[in-house]
């Protein structure tokens, strides 16, 4: 395994809310991994929250068959991230 690898896993262990940010809300690459990320995170008991800008609501229908594409937010509120 490579030592970055390693870094990472050791950051996600330690980590109690894991922040996702996508880089572009209207582009399906970047919302599916950011909820795939958060999946993967949930299954490692880890939480996490995905903020992003609006999506537009021609993106929301576009991509309305991804999971959990509601729980992306648009307000950072620091006080989720300490709970």
């Amino acid at each position: 395994m490579f030592i970055e690898e390693e870094q990472i896993l050791a950051q996600i262990e330690n980590a109690k809310n894991i922040l996702i940010i996508p880089q572009d809300q209207n582009d399906l690459d970047s919302l599916a991994s950011a909820l795939a990320l958060s999946l993967i995170l949930e299954k490692l008991e880890r939480k996490s929250t995905i903020i992003s800008r609006p999506i537009s609501e021609r993106a929301k229908l576009k991509f309305n068959f991804l999971p959990e594409l509601n729980t992306i937010e648009n307000n950072f509120n620091q006080e989720k991230l300490k709970n």
